[in-house]
């Protein structure tokens, strides 16, 4: 049977996404769905823990997330937009990568 863990920070992207893999795969698939906010510190960890716990390990992860940002010229984007894809897009892959090196 393949294992797998999916994250998403919205829920129902999530449960659509389970839905799909269950259709194509049946029953030999189990999925672990996990809601969280790949910025978050706590949230990847508390993901990782998951995870481990409904698998016994991680064999390995890809980290997906990423968002555009703001649609307008960069001279009128804020320190707060701007830094909300930072985290998204730069420091959430170091976050998954770094801070999770106990996993193997």
């Amino acid at each position: 049977m393949k294992q797998l863990a999916i994250t998403d920070i919205r829920a129902s992207n999530l449960k659509v996404t389970v839905d799909e893999l269950k259709r194509r795969h049946g029953d030999d698939i189990e999925v672990k769905a996990i809601e969280m906010d790949v910025a978050n510190e706590a949230d990847v960890d508390r993901s990782v823990d998951e995870t481990i716990q409904a698998f016994g390990r991680i064999d390995f992860a890809v980290n997906n997330a990423g968002i555009g940002g703001a649609a307008k010229p960069t001279t009128d984007v804020t320190l707060a937009e701007w830094q909300k894809v930072f985290d998204i897009n730069v420091n959430a892959s170091i976050t998954c990568l770094v801070l999770r090196t106990h996993v193997s």
